[in-house]
């Protein structure tokens, strides 16, 4: 099994447009690096090092710093969207020798080591099983924060909005059976003003307790 990771990224002064009224643009630009180093650094400390992870993203100071960081960088075309980005970050490392992909966001901003492990190892209770997709819920149960799957894949990407149950029908449809991943370190995002909001009122740094418990369900 060889894994390869890919994190998604507008750009780091593109990234979060809906804090915009919330943050200025320079505190939303240093919001997405450090979004961005942290996604990163927990990769490199699940997984040993960044040489088999690619930020996929169409802006230049991203690749620049993902590159810096030690990760590979695929640029993504013009007028091309996240999940078609996707697509063509999965057949990139598909071609590297990926048998097995994480995808995870790039907002993340509870995310560790040890909860990127434990994603795997929900993922690793399929192995042997047949085809099957594991989808990290957000903390609504509603979007994708993450999700690890077999390659090569008929998989298509259906990231946005109410994902999570869109992302379940598709695998459905290609045949897979898949695990719902359920993880306070991997629910939070930060997509809205409130997100943030709920974010910056904690001074612990950790994540908050999740409406559901934390663990994995098989859901077909």
């Amino acid at each position: 099994m060889t894994l390869w990771t890919i994190v998604p990224l507008r750009g780091l002064a593109t990234s979060k447009s809906r804090l915009m009224g919330s943050l200025t643009d320079e505190e939303r630009r240093a919001l997405n690096e450090w979004l961005l180093r942290t996604v990163l650094d927990a990769v490199a400390t699940s997984q040993g090092g960044l040489d088999r992870c690619v930020v996929v993203t169409p802006s230049e100071d991203a690749a620049a710093l993902a590159r810096t960081l030690g990760a590979k960088a695929l640029e993504e075309p013009d007028g091309v969207g996240l999940n078609q980005a996707l697509g063509l970050a999965a057949g990139f490392v598909t071609a590297q020798g990926a048998t097995r992909l994480m995808i995870l966001s790039a907002d993340l901003p509870y995310i560790t080591a040890a909860a990127i492990d434990r994603l795997l190892e929900a993922a690793a209770a399929g192995d042997g099983s047949g085809h099957w997709v594991v989808l990290a819920a957000d903390h609504t149960l509603s979007g994708t924060n993450g999700m690890v799957l077999e390659l090569p894949s008929r998989f298509r990407f259906r990231f946005g909005v109410d994902s999570l149950p869109i992302h379940r029908e598709e695998a459905i449809r290609i045949g897979a059976a898949v695990v719902v991943h359920r993880d306070p370190a991997l629910a939070e995002d930060l997509d809205f003003p409130e997100d943030l909001a709920r974010w910056q009122a904690r001074i612990d740094g950790r994540p908050p307790p999740d409406d559901a418990a934390e663990g994995s369900e098989a859901v077909s």
